[in-house]
């Protein structure tokens, strides 16, 4: 898989809809907070996805993003997504095997 140096949000409204459609629904999303100094505010992510479309759209400009990024983005739902519901589901269902 290579990189792919086309944009992968014609605007900000596209990507804006994507990301709170997908980025603020998933476990993986930035956990945003202080720095230990207190004087600093910033994000830390685990998602690839989510940084990788981050350093295209705010940092470098035409930063190339990976295949999979660019084919994520170009789907209504990322396929890497992980929502916060489907953590308590597996919990749930481990405790309903051990009831009996």
């Amino acid at each position: 898989m290579g990189n792919i140096n086309k944009p992968c949000f014609s605007n900000g409204t596209e990507y804006d809809d994507w990301l709170s459609r997908n980025c603020c629904r998933c476990i993986k999303s930035p956990k945003e907070h202080w720095d230990e100094d207190g004087m600093t505010w910033f994000s830390k992510s685990r998602c690839k996805i989510y940084d990788e479309i981050e350093n295209q759209c705010f940092g470098y400009g035409n930063e190339p993003v990976s295949e999979n990024t660019h084919n994520a983005a170009k789907l209504l739902d990322c396929p890497y997504r992980k929502e916060h519901w489907d953590k308590k589901v597996k919990k749930d269902k481990d405790k309903s095997q051990n009831l009996f």
